[in-house]
């Protein structure tokens, strides 16, 4: 029996067909929209193909409706997967930046519409079998609030969709087919290519198809064929594009006719995979006539910097960008900074530029740093302000990295912190300082202290500020601590009268803002304002109506502790604020 018989009886017909069994959520029958989900036909649907989950919403009413489709984000939509009556954990919801803002969608009376999406989305496989799939999706859910056209009614119910079956192959059992299925095509694949992948420089891959057939064989290069490259645990790269690189030929191949192709690949397929063992073969689409799709032979390929690839990426990279390009041999060093260093730290000396020593530091520096804030962006560093207006940097991985580099600097923490900003691009971090003051030092210590950390504010991402958490999961409130006034539209004046602290709040008339920001205190009026005085904490309510940018003037011997107490009321309404220290005799 031919092999295509063989497995159309093994996976039956793959297209997803509704099942007679109950769905799992009842539909809730005052919807006027049904759903289903469809998956397109195909005799074989691998794990790591990109298969099409469509839903398909078809408005039962005699009105247009609007809907929020955000089908990839799974907020308004729910996948449920099970397979031989056990359930299999959905990838979790999650706001994707695209869909934030979303335009509600418009459902034409009794006309189906079709919305794609992949079964990626939803559920991560790795075993085969049957799965079956039932979906609900809700129109618009209680927070969302869709701009729509006057007069289109929203639809707000849940719709439940039948459920569905699909088989599903693993790419091993896939790849376990290979020999059956080369021989009911006719045509074999073999490829080869590098055990082990250089960086940054082309490693092609040779394919040799074999017509082991009698008759002709027609196939398209490149449009017939995707590239795999598999990890080790037989997951698919999804980040990894599936198209061959190539000139389009249409290709003949006669009986008994080997043809040799040159698959293009280089290191930036991978890059950012992590290092280990890969698997790499090329699959053929099924035949026009219904021949099944056939894969090559797996090529493993090991993928890593040792010290010798470190070593030469350093050599080039510390050559700098040829002109109109970027240093391609450094971004590749960054992407695995944490990783190479082991292969930095056997890296020697001999017969290096003083850039080549530069950069290698620099590397291990940053190397050791990155497993403090994995993930790029904005790293607060602590500095811890003593009554005394000792400063120093309190985190004790960075200290440790600092300390232990190949060129450390000073006990001096200012010094220790340009240390570490000379290597923040390579950690692709945004440095900022989080100001933690003792208690009990006063505001015009604190200023003073912190003059030496303001030499580096070119390279910090803002400013020092004191982040105040309240406990909970909300993000810090950000207190600013300025060297002088910004403009504000509101400005607060804390000054102690002996043992008792003052607060007073200026704030320009309304008609003198015909513009909010042109009606803001100018950084010099900052000091010559005329406030008005605030006996208590519910006085200042009516200065807190509108979030407007405020700038509190503090005198020198105000405490930290009495500057946070007198300022609870913008505390507590989560109101971000800037410091700056009063002009004496103001």
């Amino acid at each position: 029996m031919k092999f295509a018989t063989k497995l159309a009886r093994k996976l039956a017909e793959i297209v997803a067909l509704p099942l007679l069994a109950a769905p799992l959520t009842p539909r809730a029958a005052e919807s006027p929209v049904s759903a289903e989900l469809v998956i397109p036909s195909a005799a074989t649907h691998v794990i790591g193909d990109h298969t099409p989950l469509v839903w398909r919403f078809r408005n039962q009413s005699a009105e247009p409706l609007a809907f929020m489709w955000e089908g990839c984000c799974r907020l308004n939509g729910r996948l449920t997967v099970t397979a031989e009556n056990r359930p299999i954990v959905p990838v979790p919801p999650g706001q994707a930046l695209a869909h934030m803002f979303a335009k509600a969608e418009r459902l034409e009376p009794g006309k189906p519409a079709d919305f794609e999406t992949r079964l990626t989305d939803w559920v991560q496989l790795l075993e085969s079998g049957e799965y079956q799939l039932q979906g609900r999706y809700t129109g618009v859910l209680p927070e969302q609030t869709p701009q729509v056209p006057r007069g289109l009614n929203l639809w707000r119910e849940a719709a439940v969709t039948p459920p569905i079956r699909v088989r599903l192959l693993s790419v091993a059992d896939y790849l376990g087919e290979r020999q059956a299925r080369a021989i009911e095509r006719g045509l074999r694949l073999e490829l080869a290519g590098p055990a082990k992948l250089p960086p940054l420089r082309p490693s092609p891959f040779t394919l040799e198809l074999h017509n082991a057939s009698v008759r002709e064989q027609r196939v398209v290069w490149p449009n017939d064929f995707q590239l795999w490259i598999v990890d080790a645990t037989g997951r698919r790269l999804g980040n990894v594009p599936t198209s061959v690189e190539g000139a389009y030929q249409e290709v003949s191949l006669p009986p008994g006719v080997r043809l040799q192709l040159s698959v293009p690949f280089d290191s930036s397929l991978i890059e950012g995979e992590p290092f280990g063992d890969y698997r790499v073969f090329v699959d053929l689409r099924p035949g026009d006539a219904g021949e099944p799709r056939v894969p090559s032979n797996p090529v493993a390929m090991s993928w890593e910097l040792g010290p010798a690839e470190v070593e030469q990426l350093l050599r080039q990279a510390a050559g700098g960008s040829r002109v109109g390009l970027r240093n391609a041999p450094l971004k590749l060093l960054r992407v695995y900074v944490a990783e190479i260093g082991s292969a930095l730290a056997a890296v020697g000396s001999s017969d290096a530029s003083a850039g080549f020593l530069g950069l290698r530091d620099q590397l291990r520096l940053a190397s050791c740093l990155k497993a403090h804030a994995p993930i790029p962006g904005r790293v607060e560093l602590p500095l811890l302000l003593a009554v005394s207006g000792a400063t120093s940097l309190s985190e004790p991985a960075v200290e440790g990295c600092l300390s232990t580099s190949p060129r450390p600097s000073s006990s001096n923490d200012v010094a220790r912190l340009q240390q570490l900003l000379s290597v923040r691009r390579h950690l692709g971090w945004e440095v900022g300082l989080d100001v933690r003051p003792d208690p009990d030092v006063t505001f015009g210590v604190m200023v003073k202290a912190l003059e030496p950390y303001r030499k580096q504010q070119t390279d910090l991402a803002a400013p020092p500020r004191a982040l105040l958490s309240d406990g909970s999961t909300n993000a810090p409130l950000a207190v600013t601590i300025r060297e002088g006034p910004i403009a504000a539209g509101l400005l607060l004046r804390l000054r102690k009268d002996g043992g008792t602290v003052l607060c007073g709040a200026a704030r320009k008339p309304a008609g003198a803002v015909p513009v909010p920001q042109a009606g803001w205190f100018k950084p010099e009026e900052a000091f010559t304002a005329s406030f008005e005085s605030i006996p208590d904490a519910s006085a200042f309510a009516p200065w807190l109506e509108s979030e407007v940018q405020t700038l509190v003037v503090v005198d020198a011997g105000l405490t930290w502790r009495e500057l946070l107490g007198a300022l609870q009321p913008l505390i507590e309404r989560r109101r971000s604020f800037d410091l700056c220290l009063a002009r004496p005799g103001a």
